[in-house]
Order: C-alpha cells, then structure tokens, then sequence
C-alpha cells in the first residue's frame, strides 16, 4: 500500500511536470509575452502545487455524502477564518460549502469590476485585495477571512460599485446567487446580516467616490486656472 501511495505521488508529479511543458511549448508557439507566459505559469504552480490531478474525474466517482464530507473538510479552515461563516450553525455551513466554487486569481487581476452586474460574492481563503472607488480611489484591503461582492446575492441585477483587484496572488471561493437562493428559507439571519454589511459597504463606497470626485474636479480647475 505504501508502495502504491508513493507511486501515485511520483505519477501525479509527472503529469505535472508534463502539463506545465506543453504549456510553455503552447506560449513559445503562440509567442505570447513574457510577462504572461510568467503569470499562467505562476498560475499553474499555485493552482496545482507540483502535482496535478483531475478533480473534475474524481468526485463524479464518488457518492454524494462523502463528496459533501469532502467539500466540508477542505473548507473547514475557510469557515473558521470568515467570521459571518463562523457564526452560523453547522447545519446551516452545511448547505452552503458544497455551493462554494474555488477560484484563484494572480496580482493585479481585477475580480470584481465596478458597473458590472454582480450575481455572486466571494471569500478570502487566503491572500490579499484591494477595494477602490471607480474612480481609483483606494477603500481598503481585504486579506484571509475577509469578503466582498455581497450585493450581488441580495439584490438582483444590482451593478458593482466598487473595483476589487489582487494585490499578491489569491484564492477565494465564490458562492453563486442561484445556489443562496435555493436555501435562502435556511439561512434569513444571515440575509439579514448582509443586507446591513451591504447597506454599510455602500454608503461608505458612495461617500468616498463623492469626495474623491470632487478633489479630482478641484485638482483639474487648479490645472486649468495655472495655464
């Protein structure tokens, strides 16, 4: 057994090894930029940590319950890390890991693009992002545990009003509106809960925008009056 665990670990590094030498081949042949051949590389190498494996083949092989199981085990650390995630009861984190969907994204990837319709809100496993004003004006950042983007589950065809973008590289899990909605009976405290986060977030977004749009108009004035 322990033989067959050893030759899974060298197989799986193989695979590895041989995906990410197609792909440097692929960019060669397409002549892509250096600068993004390094971040799909870099991609690659977070995403997969030197071993690659078909998740997609594995868990269709496995019966619902244990899949669940699965899905709850390797979110745990995400739960204990978001504090509105914390809070609920199991059974409720129940419901909802299984909806969760794993993205990562490279630094300077934009998540959430101000103006944009949001139908999903995201979770920080691990890394950090930025949050600014559309017009660039930096509100805060957001590092493990943290969330954003909880509009677009309580109000429908609502337009983001923020930017969110990765400042180093991150992986969040994205929770989808259609998947809230299906157990929104299960969950109105913490509806309730975002609907407050969201009516702050916003309010605070608005007003910075406002002042930041204003010292832009003053700044562009001052520039006109010295010509």
């Amino acid at each position: 057994m322990f033989l067959q665990f050893l030759f899974r670990i060298h197989t799986s590094e193989i695979k590895y090894h041989s995906i990410l030498n197609q792909l440097k081949q692929y960019m060669r042949h397409k002549q892509l930029p250096l600068p993004m051949q390094k971040r799909l590389v870099d991609y690659y190498e977070y995403r997969y940590r030197g071993s690659y494996f078909r998740e997609n083949t594995i868990f269709p092989t496995i019966s619902d319950r244990l899949r669940k199981d699965m899905t709850i085990y390797v979110c745990m650390n995400l739960i204990k890390k978001v504090p509105i995630l914390k809070d609920l009861p199991p059974s409720v984190n129940a419901h909802i890991v299984p909806s969760l969907r794993q993205e990562v994204f490279l630094p300077n990837d934009i998540i959430v693009k101000a103006g944009t319709t949001g139908d999903c809100m995201y979770f920080i496993h691990c890394g950090t992002v930025a949050v600014y004003t559309p017009t660039g004006k930096e509100i805060c950042h957001l590092q493990d545990g943290g969330y954003f983007g909880e509009m677009g589950l309580i109000a429908k065809d609502c337009k983001r009003i923020a930017n969110v973008v990765a400042i180093e590289t991150t992986e969040v899990y994205r929770l989808d509106r259609k998947y809230f909605n299906s157990h929104m009976r299960t969950l109105p405290d913490l509806y309730k809960k975002l609907e407050r986060i969201a009516d702050r977030r916003r309010e605070n977004t608005l007003v910075m925008e406002e002042i930041h749009r204003k010292h832009i108009l003053e700044k562009t004035m001052r520039m006109m009056d010295d010509r």
